[in-house]
């Protein structure tokens, strides 16, 4: 959600997925793409986001189950790949999520 706009802006998006409950993948799948979009409209490309957001959480339950920590348990090179090969993710992306997780 990073992408093209201001950190506040991803910060309202962050709360309104908070406020509605919605930062979990079960729940983030299932939910009517309306409400995503709705969270997601400050940080602009909303509809775009919003569907990346899904389809990347959508991705990781088929990979884990939703249980990042067996995800990132593979070797570094082969996750970083992985996560380049989802749309909506690119190296700055990969390589921030990478070292958030704390497996570099």
């Amino acid at each position: 959600m990073t992408q093209q706009t201001t950190w506040p802006n991803v910060e309202l998006a962050i709360g309104n997925l908070r406020r509605r409950r919605l930062l979990n993948m079960h729940k983030l799948t299932n939910t009517p793409m309306k409400a995503l979009y709705d969270c997601t409209y400050p940080t602009g490309f909303y509809r775009q986001k919003a569907k990346r957001l899904r389809d990347i959480t959508r991705t990781l339950l088929k990979k884990c189950d939703g249980n990042l920590s067996i995800y990132f348990k593979r070797p570094l090179e082969e996750v970083r790949l992985d996560l380049l090969a989802m749309n909506g993710i690119g190296k700055e992306t990969a390589d921030s999520i990478l070292l958030y997780d704390g497996t570099c």
